[in-house]
């Protein structure tokens, strides 16, 4: 094998060599750094080495605290059932009640001028009585919602009807005048609560009973 001089390298023809370029040599360029490759070139990674744990088994849930479980519902109450009503009857009668009393505080109170008018006038027992009951029945229109004005106002009526015996007839006969205005209201009052504790009256909603 021979050697190949720097002789050999050279073109046998002078003219077709290109002569060196004047002035300084240019540097490379900065090479453009190469971009990720695609996707669908980038390895997969290494597959799970071992079996696939299985899914762990549902542990079944446990049952709530007692203090946190919902409570059972009460019993109703047979005295519940009585369906409600929209407007409260006695709210109307107490009304009823007031005005009747305003109507005879009234009555009494003019009945003291038939008073002034006896021996005695206004100085009188009588005069002290109806003068009393007159203040009285006012007094009750304030304590219609509590136990204690039936009673009062029936040791109203009472008084009034005892002047009869104290020379006053005319005020007697107002006592017994409104004594059986006061009946009435107080018979038609237990009618009415007893037909709305048994759920008979016209204004509440039927109960819903099914056949």
């Amino acid at each position: 094998m021979t050697d190949v001089t720097p002789a050999d390298r050279t073109p046998a023809d002078p003219a077709l060599a290109e002569p060196p370029p004047a002035g300084p040599v240019p540097a490379d360029p900065m090479p453009t750094p190469a971009g990720p490759p695609p996707a669908d070139l980038v390895p997969a990674g290494p597959a799970l080495a071992g079996p696939v744990p299985a899914d762990p088994v549902p542990t079944p849930a446990e049952p709530p605290p007692a203090d946190m479980a919902p409570a059972e519902p009460a019993l109703a109450d047979p005295a519940s059932a009585v369906p409600a009503l929209a407007v409260d009857p006695m709210k109307g009668f107490r009304g009823v009640m007031a005005g009747t009393l305003v109507l005879e505080s009234v009555v009494v109170a003019l009945a003291l001028l038939v008073v002034a008018k006896l021996d005695g006038g206004l100085g009188t027992g009588v005069g002290a009585v109806v003068g009393a009951v007159a203040v009285l029945l006012l007094v009750i229109c304030g304590l219609l919602r509590q136990p204690v004005a039936v009673p009062m106002l029936w040791v109203g009526q009472l008084a009034l009807i005892g002047c009869f015996f104290f020379g006053a007839p005319a005020v007697g006969a107002i006592g017994v005048l409104f004594a059986l205005v006061w009946g009435y209201l107080l018979w038609l009052r237990r009618d009415v609560a007893s037909r709305m504790a048994a759920g008979r009256l016209p204004s509440q909603p039927p109960t819903g009973h099914s056949g």
